[in-house]
C-alpha cells in the first residue's frame, strides 16, 4: 500500500496542443482572421450571427463544420461574397505565413 510507483502516470497525461503545433484549417483560419482584424469579439461574432457564444471559437478552432449558411452569413456581414472568403482561404493554404500585410492588402482589393 506504498501507492503507485514514481511516474507511473506520467505517459497518461494529455500533452497540451500549442496554436503554433496545431494543423490549421484554412477556411478556419480565414474567418477567424477576418473577425479578428475587423476587431469584433467571438461573443459579438455570435450575437450579430444569432448563434451561441461558443460557436465562433469552435469553427475556428476546426471543432465545428462551417456550413454554407454560416459562410454566407459571415460573407453578409463584412459586405462580401462566399468566393473572396474562399479565396482568402486558399491564399492561406499557399502561405503558412499569412501575415496581417497580407491580409490587408486583400481587404483593400475586397473592400475596394
Amino acid at each position: 500500500l506504498d501507492g503507485p510507483k514514481k511516474g507511473v502516470f506520467k505517459n497518461n497525461r494529455k500533452r497540451k496542443t500549442k496554436m503554433s503545433d496545431r494543423k490549421i484549417n484554412p477556411l478556419s483560419e480565414a474567418i477567424r482572421l477576418l473577425r479578428v482584424y475587423s476587431d469584433i469579439s467571438q461573443g459579438d461574432m455570435a450575437e450579430k450571427l444569432g448563434i451561441r457564444n461558443t460557436v465562433p471559437s469552435e469553427m475556428e478552432h476546426g471543432r465545428r463544420i462551417i456550413t454554407v449558411n454560416t459562410l454566407q452569413q459571415y460573407a453578409d456581414l463584412f459586405g462580401i461574397k462566399i468566393s473572396t472568403i474562399q479565396a482568402f482561404a486558399e491564399e492561406i493554404k499557399r502561405n503558412k505565413n499569412l501575415k496581417k500585410e497580407i491580409f490587408n492588402e486583400i481587404m483593400k482589393v475586397v473592400v475596394g
